[in-house]
């Protein structure tokens, strides 16, 4: 139990951090080049709302609320992130489209559903849909650039890895935590290393396709 704590404090500070270091790097590559600043948005919000949801769990003994707002404002900025890096039209109005049908679900889940004080698990299974789908649509894409085009120091496909590998993890730890409580199994411990996983991966890799914007940037600027 005490090493679950501890490593749940370490996964936030970790979480933090990648968000805070990822966002002034962020922000130093995309403050002029507008391709990939969705993501230094969300790792901004995101360093908000973790210390946030941290003082709520210590003093009020609840963080749910943030969910209901945090979760489609990153749905919204992820979104965005897909719809500007598509070259396909037809892509790009499937992510109007989709995004659309999410938020309006998120607001009809919190208002009628899953209410403020409870997890909006609802919103967040169907963000998680969404999102391997457009991740797999632009990964897709990505890989067939021209061979000349380096894609594994390419910001936005590695951006697309993170994206798509984080979902997919987050995605099975939905099956198979709704599994195992339909079942009666007591496995939340070993579920969670998952989660860790899954966060231990994401913001690494956002941090990593922001120092390679950065170089691109720079290398740009010099040329």
């Amino acid at each position: 139990m005490i090493f679950c704590l501890t490593l749940f404090k370490f996964t936030n500070l970790y979480i933090e951090w990648f968000a805070f270091v990822g966002f002034i790097t962020g922000y130093l590559a995309y403050r002029r080049y507008g391709f990939l600043w969705p993501i230094t948005a969300v790792l901004l919000i995101t360093f908000c709302n973790n210390h946030f949801a941290s003082y709520g769990a210590k003093y009020y003994r609840s963080n749910v609320e943030l969910y209901h707002f945090f979760n489609p404002i990153q749905f919204l900025l992820l979104s965005i992130f897909f719809y500007k890096n598509f070259k396909d039209k037809l892509f790009r109005k499937t992510v109007l489209y989709m995004t659309s049908a999410g938020l309006a679900f998120a607001v009809i889940n919190s208002l009628f559903i899953q209410k403020i004080h409870s997890d909006p698990m609802n919103f967040m299974i169907v963000e998680t849909l969404i999102l391997i789908i457009y991740a797999t649509l632009l990964f897709i894409e990505r890989i067939d650039l021209p061979a000349r085009v380096n894609i594994f120091t390419d910001p936005v496909f590695i951006t697309t890895v993170a994206i798509l590998c984080f979902n997919l993890f987050i995605f099975l730890f939905f099956l198979l935590t709704n599994y195992f409580w339909k079942h009666k199994i007591d496995q939340s411990t070993n579920l969670f290393w998952i989660n860790y996983f899954s966060n231990f991966l994401y913001y690494p890799l956002l941090f990593i396709a922001g120092l390679f914007s950065l170089k691109k940037n720079n290398y740009s600027a010099e040329n």
